[in-house]
Protein backbone atom coordinates (compact mmCIF):
# COMPACT_ATOMS: atom_id res chain seq x y z
CA UNK A 1 0.00 0.00 0.00
CA UNK A 2 1.45 3.59 -1.16
CA UNK A 3 1.96 6.30 1.22
CA UNK A 4 -1.21 8.36 -0.38
CA UNK A 5 -3.40 5.21 0.87
CA UNK A 6 -2.25 5.32 4.22
CA UNK A 7 -3.17 9.11 4.79
CA UNK A 8 -6.99 9.25 6.98
CA UNK A 9 -9.68 8.43 4.60
CA UNK A 10 -11.99 10.81 6.23
CA UNK A 11 -9.56 13.95 5.07
CA UNK A 12 -10.98 15.84 2.08
CA UNK A 13 -9.59 17.61 -0.55
CA UNK A 14 -10.08 21.12 -0.55
CA UNK A 15 -12.78 22.36 -3.03
CA UNK A 16 -12.33 25.60 -5.22
CA UNK A 17 -12.84 28.63 -3.67
CA UNK A 18 -13.50 27.50 -0.22
CA UNK A 19 -12.42 29.13 2.78
CA UNK A 20 -9.56 30.72 1.12
CA UNK A 21 -12.06 32.22 -1.48
CA UNK A 22 -14.25 33.15 1.56
CA UNK A 23 -11.36 35.26 2.78
CA UNK A 24 -10.52 37.01 0.05
CA UNK A 25 -14.69 37.71 -0.49
CA UNK A 26 -14.25 39.28 3.01
CA UNK A 27 -11.04 40.81 2.31
CA UNK A 28 -12.48 42.69 -0.21
CA UNK A 29 -16.53 43.39 1.43
CA UNK A 30 -14.23 45.16 3.88
CA UNK A 31 -12.40 47.02 1.55
CA UNK A 32 -15.53 48.20 0.18
CA UNK A 33 -16.62 49.31 3.37
CA UNK A 34 -13.96 51.25 4.45
CA UNK A 35 -14.20 53.03 1.11
CA UNK A 36 -17.66 53.79 1.78
CA UNK A 37 -16.74 55.12 5.36
CA UNK A 38 -13.84 57.19 4.31
CA UNK A 39 -16.52 58.12 1.25
CA UNK A 40 -18.56 58.86 3.78
CA UNK A 41 -16.33 60.42 6.02
CA UNK A 42 -15.14 62.85 3.30
CA UNK A 43 -19.01 63.80 2.85
CA UNK A 44 -19.61 64.80 5.98
CA UNK A 45 -16.26 66.65 6.45
CA UNK A 46 -17.21 68.80 2.98
CA UNK A 47 -20.81 68.93 4.52
CA UNK A 48 -19.46 70.17 7.96
CA UNK A 49 -17.60 72.60 6.25
CA UNK A 50 -20.17 74.13 3.79
CA UNK A 51 -22.45 74.43 7.22
CA UNK A 52 -19.55 76.15 8.73
CA UNK A 53 -19.59 78.01 5.62
CA UNK A 54 -23.07 79.07 5.67
CA UNK A 55 -23.20 79.86 9.26
CA UNK A 56 -20.25 82.34 8.30
CA UNK A 57 -22.11 83.64 5.93
CA UNK A 58 -25.18 83.77 7.89
CA UNK A 59 -23.07 85.83 10.73
CA UNK A 60 -22.42 88.17 8.08
CA UNK A 61 -25.96 88.62 6.25
CA UNK A 62 -26.64 89.43 10.28
CA UNK A 63 -24.05 91.62 10.23
CA UNK A 64 -24.86 93.55 7.16
CA UNK A 65 -28.76 93.66 8.19
CA UNK A 66 -27.73 95.14 11.48
CA UNK A 67 -25.57 98.01 9.37
CA UNK A 68 -28.53 98.45 7.09
CA UNK A 69 -31.10 98.77 10.34
CA UNK A 70 -28.53 101.05 11.57
CA UNK A 71 -28.81 103.45 8.85
CA UNK A 72 -30.86 106.45 8.66
CA UNK A 73 -31.99 106.51 5.41
CA UNK A 74 -34.13 103.53 3.57
CA UNK A 75 -32.44 100.84 1.82
CA UNK A 76 -34.68 98.70 0.04
CA UNK A 77 -33.82 96.00 -2.21
CA UNK A 78 -36.48 94.38 -5.21
CA UNK A 79 -37.24 92.05 -7.35
CA UNK A 80 -37.10 92.84 -11.03
CA UNK A 81 -40.48 92.77 -11.13
CA UNK A 82 -41.36 94.80 -8.69
CA UNK A 83 -41.85 92.49 -5.80
CA UNK A 84 -39.84 94.18 -2.86
CA UNK A 85 -37.61 91.33 -0.82
CA UNK A 86 -36.16 93.61 1.90
CA UNK A 87 -36.68 97.09 3.70
CA UNK A 88 -34.60 98.12 6.81
CA UNK A 89 -36.38 99.39 9.78
CA UNK A 90 -35.74 103.09 9.13
CA UNK A 91 -37.28 102.36 5.67
CA UNK A 92 -40.13 100.61 7.48
CA UNK A 93 -40.56 103.57 9.93
CA UNK A 94 -40.64 106.09 7.09
CA UNK A 95 -42.95 104.17 4.75
CA UNK A 96 -45.40 102.81 8.06
CA UNK A 97 -44.05 99.23 7.44
CA UNK A 98 -45.26 97.56 10.43
CA UNK A 99 -42.68 94.25 10.10
CA UNK A 100 -39.94 92.51 7.25
CA UNK A 101 -42.84 90.25 6.35
CA UNK A 102 -44.98 93.35 5.51
CA UNK A 103 -42.23 94.86 3.65
CA UNK A 104 -41.92 91.87 1.60
CA UNK A 105 -45.54 91.81 0.60
CA UNK A 106 -45.30 95.04 -1.02
CA UNK A 107 -44.55 96.32 -4.61
CA UNK A 108 -42.61 99.02 -5.51
CA UNK A 109 -45.10 101.32 -7.08
CA UNK A 110 -47.13 101.35 -3.13
CA UNK A 111 -44.21 103.90 -2.16
CA UNK A 112 -45.25 106.35 -4.56
CA UNK A 113 -48.67 108.33 -4.73
CA UNK A 114 -51.36 107.85 -7.24
CA UNK A 115 -50.36 111.26 -9.18
CA UNK A 116 -45.80 110.80 -9.09
CA UNK A 117 -46.78 107.09 -10.49
CA UNK A 118 -46.70 108.42 -14.39
CA UNK A 119 -43.66 110.02 -13.51
CA UNK A 120 -42.24 106.77 -12.16
CA UNK A 121 -43.22 104.49 -14.79
CA UNK A 122 -42.31 107.00 -18.10
CA UNK A 123 -39.02 108.34 -16.59
CA UNK A 124 -37.46 106.51 -14.03
CA UNK A 125 -37.97 103.16 -14.65
CA UNK A 126 -36.63 103.58 -17.92
CA UNK A 127 -33.98 105.19 -17.36
CA UNK A 128 -32.18 102.81 -14.42
CA UNK A 129 -33.09 99.84 -17.08
CA UNK A 130 -31.18 101.88 -19.48
CA UNK A 131 -28.34 103.62 -17.95
CA UNK A 132 -28.58 101.40 -14.10
CA UNK A 133 -29.43 104.44 -12.16
CA UNK A 134 -32.00 107.25 -11.45
CA UNK A 135 -30.83 109.95 -8.62
CA UNK A 136 -32.95 112.91 -8.17
CA UNK A 137 -35.47 114.64 -5.96
CA UNK A 138 -38.95 112.91 -5.58
CA UNK A 139 -42.38 112.15 -3.43
CA UNK A 140 -43.08 108.77 -1.34
CA UNK A 141 -46.09 108.11 0.16
CA UNK A 142 -46.83 106.85 3.28
CA UNK A 143 -48.72 103.90 3.30
CA UNK A 144 -50.16 104.00 6.75
CA UNK A 145 -50.98 107.89 6.83
CA UNK A 146 -50.58 108.51 2.84
CA UNK A 147 -49.07 111.48 3.51
CA UNK A 148 -46.65 112.74 0.69
CA UNK A 149 -43.11 113.55 1.84
CA UNK A 150 -39.92 114.68 -0.80
CA UNK A 151 -37.40 112.31 -1.00
CA UNK A 152 -33.86 112.49 -2.04
CA UNK A 153 -34.33 109.67 -4.60
CA UNK A 154 -31.24 106.66 -5.18
CA UNK A 155 -32.46 104.09 -7.37
CA UNK A 156 -30.00 101.59 -9.55
CA UNK A 157 -29.95 97.99 -10.77
CA UNK A 158 -27.79 95.06 -8.98
CA UNK A 159 -26.41 92.14 -11.70
CA UNK A 160 -24.53 89.06 -11.10
CA UNK A 161 -20.98 89.47 -10.96
CA UNK A 162 -20.31 85.97 -13.01
CA UNK A 163 -23.17 86.41 -15.96
CA UNK A 164 -24.22 90.02 -15.63
CA UNK A 165 -27.49 89.48 -15.23
CA UNK A 166 -30.42 91.64 -13.87
CA UNK A 167 -31.41 90.41 -10.45
CA UNK A 168 -32.88 93.22 -8.66
CA UNK A 169 -33.48 96.92 -7.71
CA UNK A 170 -32.04 99.11 -4.94
CA UNK A 171 -32.45 101.98 -3.29
CA UNK A 172 -30.99 104.67 -1.04
CA UNK A 173 -33.37 107.16 -0.12
CA UNK A 174 -33.27 109.88 1.98
CA UNK A 175 -35.99 111.62 3.87
CA UNK A 176 -35.36 115.41 2.95
CA UNK A 177 -39.01 116.59 5.42
CA UNK A 178 -36.98 118.27 8.05
CA UNK A 179 -34.17 119.72 5.23
CA UNK A 180 -37.33 121.03 3.65
CA UNK A 181 -38.54 122.51 7.01
CA UNK A 182 -34.80 123.45 8.00
CA UNK A 183 -35.16 125.20 4.38
CA UNK A 184 -38.32 126.66 4.38
CA UNK A 185 -37.86 128.27 8.02
CA UNK A 186 -34.34 129.68 7.09
CA UNK A 187 -35.95 131.37 3.64
CA UNK A 188 -38.67 132.91 6.42
CA UNK A 189 -35.69 134.12 8.99
CA UNK A 190 -33.49 135.75 5.84
CA UNK A 191 -36.90 137.54 4.80
CA UNK A 192 -37.05 138.63 8.39
CA UNK A 193 -33.54 139.63 8.23
CA UNK A 194 -33.92 141.66 4.44
CA UNK A 195 -37.21 143.18 5.98
CA UNK A 196 -35.06 144.38 8.79
CA UNK A 197 -32.32 145.44 6.90
CA UNK A 198 -34.47 147.34 4.03
CA UNK A 199 -36.14 149.25 7.48
CA UNK A 200 -33.05 150.31 9.12
CA UNK A 201 -31.51 151.24 5.55
CA UNK A 202 -34.81 153.48 5.37
CA UNK A 203 -34.42 154.50 8.61
CA UNK A 204 -30.38 155.34 7.58
CA UNK A 205 -31.72 157.10 4.41
CA UNK A 206 -33.92 159.12 6.66
CA UNK A 207 -32.32 159.80 9.83
CA UNK A 208 -33.35 162.10 12.45
CA UNK A 209 -30.79 164.06 13.98
CA UNK A 210 -31.55 165.78 17.39
CA UNK A 211 -29.30 169.14 17.72
CA UNK A 212 -31.15 170.28 20.64
CA UNK A 213 -33.80 169.21 22.97
CA UNK A 214 -36.32 171.06 20.81
CA UNK A 215 -34.92 170.75 17.51
CA UNK A 216 -33.99 168.55 15.15
CA UNK A 217 -32.71 168.10 12.20
CA UNK A 218 -33.29 165.13 8.96
CA UNK A 219 -30.62 165.25 5.99
CA UNK A 220 -31.26 163.91 2.72
CA UNK A 221 -28.78 162.60 0.41
CA UNK A 222 -29.40 161.00 -3.10
CA UNK A 223 -32.37 160.78 -4.79
CA UNK A 224 -35.98 161.03 -3.32
CA UNK A 225 -38.69 158.37 -5.07
CA UNK A 226 -42.67 158.87 -3.73
CA UNK A 227 -41.38 155.89 -1.56
CA UNK A 228 -38.15 157.92 0.36
CA UNK A 229 -40.94 160.58 0.61
CA UNK A 230 -43.54 158.34 2.05
CA UNK A 231 -40.75 157.28 4.69
CA UNK A 232 -39.39 160.65 5.15
CA UNK A 233 -43.10 161.96 5.84
CA UNK A 234 -43.60 159.14 8.46
CA UNK A 235 -39.93 159.10 10.97
CA UNK A 236 -40.36 163.51 10.76
CA UNK A 237 -43.95 162.95 12.48
CA UNK A 238 -42.86 159.90 14.15
CA UNK A 239 -39.85 162.13 15.31
CA UNK A 240 -41.74 165.29 16.78
CA UNK A 241 -43.79 162.91 18.87
CA UNK A 242 -41.22 160.71 20.40
CA UNK A 243 -38.74 164.10 20.74
CA UNK A 244 -41.14 166.42 21.67
CA UNK A 245 -39.56 169.09 19.50
CA UNK A 246 -40.74 172.12 18.17
CA UNK A 247 -38.46 172.24 15.23
CA UNK A 248 -37.89 169.68 12.70
CA UNK A 249 -35.20 171.08 9.55
CA UNK A 250 -35.21 169.28 6.43
CA UNK A 251 -32.19 170.02 4.82
CA UNK A 252 -32.02 168.76 1.00
CA UNK A 253 -28.04 170.03 0.30
CA UNK A 254 -27.57 166.18 -0.89
CA UNK A 255 -30.59 165.74 -3.11
CA UNK A 256 -29.84 165.51 -6.64
CA UNK A 257 -33.38 165.84 -7.98
CA UNK A 258 -36.79 167.08 -6.96
CA UNK A 259 -39.75 166.53 -8.86
CA UNK A 260 -43.56 167.72 -8.16
CA UNK A 261 -44.43 164.69 -6.33
CA UNK A 262 -41.82 164.86 -4.42
CA UNK A 263 -42.09 168.21 -3.87
CA UNK A 264 -45.61 167.80 -2.63
CA UNK A 265 -44.71 165.00 -0.68
CA UNK A 266 -42.31 167.91 1.36
CA UNK A 267 -45.39 169.95 1.75
CA UNK A 268 -47.53 167.27 2.62
CA UNK A 269 -44.88 166.53 5.50
CA UNK A 270 -44.61 169.94 6.71
CA UNK A 271 -48.53 169.99 7.06
CA UNK A 272 -48.54 166.90 9.11
CA UNK A 273 -45.65 168.24 11.44
CA UNK A 274 -47.37 171.46 11.71
CA UNK A 275 -50.73 169.89 12.80
CA UNK A 276 -48.37 167.75 15.18
CA UNK A 277 -47.63 171.48 17.05
CA UNK A 278 -44.26 171.71 15.41
CA UNK A 279 -42.38 173.66 12.38
CA UNK A 280 -40.48 173.19 9.69
CA UNK A 281 -37.57 174.55 8.08
CA UNK A 282 -36.20 173.52 4.46
CA UNK A 283 -32.87 174.05 4.07
CA UNK A 284 -30.22 173.69 1.27
CA UNK A 285 -32.61 174.81 -1.77
CA UNK A 286 -29.99 174.48 -4.60
CA UNK A 287 -30.16 176.94 -7.55
CA UNK A 288 -30.90 174.25 -9.62
CA UNK A 289 -33.92 172.52 -7.73
CA UNK A 290 -35.58 176.11 -6.76
CA UNK A 291 -35.47 177.01 -10.16
CA UNK A 292 -37.16 173.17 -11.06
CA UNK A 293 -39.97 174.63 -7.79
CA UNK A 294 -40.34 177.65 -9.68
CA UNK A 295 -41.42 176.02 -12.77
CA UNK A 296 -43.56 173.61 -11.55
CA UNK A 297 -45.33 176.23 -9.97
CA UNK A 298 -45.00 174.40 -6.65
CA UNK A 299 -46.19 176.91 -3.35
CA UNK A 300 -43.94 176.68 -0.23
CA UNK A 301 -45.14 180.11 1.29
CA UNK A 302 -46.16 177.79 4.22
CA UNK A 303 -43.05 176.79 5.06
CA UNK A 304 -39.78 178.26 6.54
CA UNK A 305 -36.83 178.03 3.72
CA UNK A 306 -32.83 178.82 4.66
CA UNK A 307 -30.33 178.46 2.16
CA UNK A 308 -28.11 176.81 4.24
CA UNK A 309 -28.33 173.90 6.97
CA UNK A 310 -25.66 176.09 9.36
CA UNK A 311 -28.31 178.87 9.12
CA UNK A 312 -31.42 176.69 8.99
CA UNK A 313 -29.46 175.50 12.51
CA UNK A 314 -28.72 178.58 13.79
CA UNK A 315 -32.22 180.29 12.90
CA UNK A 316 -34.61 176.80 14.72
CA UNK A 317 -31.92 177.26 17.94
CA UNK A 318 -32.50 180.95 18.11
CA UNK A 319 -35.50 181.01 18.06
CA UNK A 320 -38.59 179.58 20.27
CA UNK A 321 -42.06 178.84 18.87
CA UNK A 322 -44.45 181.84 20.03
CA UNK A 323 -42.02 184.09 19.88
CA UNK A 324 -42.27 187.53 19.03
CA UNK A 325 -39.06 187.25 16.89
CA UNK A 326 -40.10 183.64 15.49
CA UNK A 327 -43.13 185.49 14.43
CA UNK A 328 -41.83 188.41 12.48
CA UNK A 329 -39.28 186.24 10.52
CA UNK A 330 -41.67 183.84 10.02
CA UNK A 331 -44.42 186.25 8.76
CA UNK A 332 -41.53 187.75 6.61
CA UNK A 333 -40.24 184.05 5.06
CA UNK A 334 -44.21 183.69 4.65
Amino acid sequence: MDEASMEDPQKETPAPGGADGSLEALRQRVAELEKAVADRDRTISALRQELASLREMEREQQHLIAVLDSCSDFIGLAHVDGQVKYVNQAGQKMMGIGSDEEARRTLIPQYFAPEDLPFVESHIVPQVMKTGRWQGDYHFRNMKTGERFPVHYNLFTIRDDKTGDLVGIATVTRDMSERRQAETEQARLTGELIRAQAAALEQLSTPLIPITEDVVVMPLIGTVDSRRAQQVMENLMRGVVDLRCHTVILDITGVSMVDSGVANALIRAAQGVRLLGARTVLTGISPHIAQTLVTLGIDFDSIITHGTLQSGIAWATAERPGSEGSRTKRNRRG
